[in-house]
């Protein structure tokens, strides 16, 4: 049985049918779930990780392409699964790298994966303190480069690069956390 699977019996064996059905009525079944709540989610990923010895035995690459695979699956569950193993996993260990990672989570939105609002919300809060700090650097590279460029809507910016503070780069660039 592959690890994701393992996974997944666990959190099909924490489902509750009540939690299931609230939940798909209050998102109108944009999106499956088993009914299990994020508390538990979070109970059953780290239990997975701990009884599979996957932060001991797999290298952080290995590692990556799990939450990825995770994100990637059809209930709301693996994918939340996914992002807090980003979260609270693999951005604490430093085995995220914005330069060769950002391609790969913006695919996780072009190729349909996270498609409905509650996935995305879940991808933007957890994962919040992981996009703060590369937005900030983001902008920030761009103003001492001199561009100037609009995202998700937000107006071309005006100021010089050396006025740009990094709070300010971030609410600017808040577009990176959106998804319509």
């Amino acid at each position: 049985m592959s690890l994701i699977k393992k996974l997944e019996l666990q959190l099909e064996n924490r489902a509750d049918p009540k939690t299931k059905i609230w939940w798909e009525n209050y998102l109108k079944n944009a999106i499956r779930f088993r009914g299990v709540k994020m508390s538990d989610i979070r109970v059953e990923l780290h239990k997975w990780l701990n009884s599979e010895s996957i932060q001991t035995e797999l290298p952080a690459e290995q590692q990556k392409e799990l939450a990825f695979h995770l994100i990637q699956e059809t209930y709301c569950e693996d994918k939340l699964a996914g992002i807090l193993f980003f979260q609270e996993i693999l951005l604490p260990a430093g085995a995220v790298n914005w330069r060769e990672d950002l391609p790969r989570f913006a695919a996780l939105f072009q190729d349909g994966y996270i498609y409905e609002w509650n996935t995305c919300i879940g991808f933007v809060f957890e994962c919040s303190a992981l996009s703060h700090n590369a937005r900030a650097n983001v902008a920030r590279r761009r103003f001492q480069n001199g561009e100037r460029r609009t995202i998700s809507g937000n107006a071309a910016l005006r100021e010089s690069p050396s006025s740009i503070s990094p709070k300010k780069a971030t609410r600017i660039f808040r577009g990176f956390r959106r998804c319509s």
